[in-house]
């Protein structure tokens, strides 16, 4: 639980996965939607669908018709807004990653999704290959996808086939299904982590092509361009909206990340608890260790640890 900063392991009563990394994982309702993946000990890539359920703490493999994508790691994956027209199903976007025999990719799939208890839902899953309009993006991997507004996706980050990281960022329309690319000079990254907080895209860390970054970058539309953000690190136990004034320790500089935008509440004067937006981030590698810590960064520039 986020608000009570606790962990709970999770055993799970039945199935199982196979040891990966580099997947991508969706929540649609109680249900995780696990997809891809690599296992470099094994030397298996993965494209395979997995289903947790978070009410039984169960795996399960679906059936999945039409055309999936080839196996891949390092993609970008995101739920869509809920389609008017069809109300018996949800969408997940994955575009780009790479896999050891084609490297970097630059593909788009739909993976159609019933919703548990809906009228007329469809017995099975679906993959649907996607063909955008516009300018396409190049190929590329390590990337995040994030709703910039209720049309558009935003792919921030990434590193292209030539193992450069992008030197854009990239739009789609998902009411015209149409590229645009934006050039980026002041802030380019890979395998970071990124959010929606407030109405402004946040990131945190990633390589930059030189170094494994450790700082955090807003962007807003009506500014068009990649703001830094002075992090102030406070300690966990303190309210978000109360920055310590104790020594406190030292946020590291981490790639290979995750994160995720999480609503959060802390104590009024009224003894109300007052919701507010976050980018939570987990773990992560830098050149010393890997990490096992929680990063919580929220709207007035604090970072919690």
């Amino acid at each position: 639980c986020a608000d009570a900063g606790e962990w709970t392991l999770v055993t799970p009563t039945s199935g199982s996965l196979e040891p990966r990394s580099g997947h991508s994982a969706v929540a649609i309702g109680a249900k995780i939607y696990v997809f891809g993946g690599l296992d470099a000990i094994a030397g298996a890539i993965y494209n395979d669908v997995r289903i947790f359920d978070t009410r039984t703490s169960s795996w399960n493999k679906p059936e999945v018709e039409g055309q999936p994508p080839l196996p891949r790691n390092a993609h970008a994956a995101i739920v869509l807004p809920e389609d008017h027209e069809t109300t018996n199903s949800r969408r997940m976007l994955v575009h780009g990653g790479s896999s050891p025999d084609c490297g970097a990719l630059a593909d788009l799939f739909l993976l159609h999704i019933p919703i548990d208890g809906a009228d007329d839902a469809p017995a099975r899953l679906r993959w649907e290959k996607l063909s955008a309009v516009g300018e396409h993006p190049e190929a590329r991997e390590l990337h995040c996808a994030l709703m910039q507004t209720e049309s558009t996706v935003c792919f921030a980050g990434g590193r292209n086939h030539d193992g450069k990281v992008c030197t854009d960022m990239v739009l789609l329309d998902l009411d015209r299904w149409k590229w645009q690319l934006v050039p980026m000079c002041e802030w380019n990254r890979c395998s970071l982590a990124a959010g929606v907080v407030d109405g402004e895209l946040l990131s945190f860390g990633g390589w930059d092509g030189g170094r494994i970054c450790g700082d955090c970058w807003r962007y807003r539309d009506d500014e068009e361009s990649w703001l830094p953000v002075n992090v102030v690190a406070t300690e966990s136990k303190q309210a978000a909206t109360e920055p310590s004034t104790t020594a406190s320790p030292e946020i590291e500089a981490r790639f290979g990340h995750c994160g995720t935008t999480v609503t959060m509440h802390s104590p009024s004067e009224l003894g109300e608890k007052t919701p507010f937006q976050a980018l939570l981030v987990f773990g992560g590698m830098n050149a010393h260790s890997d990490l096992n810590d929680l990063v919580l960064i929220t709207p007035n520039q604090h970072s919690h640890t």
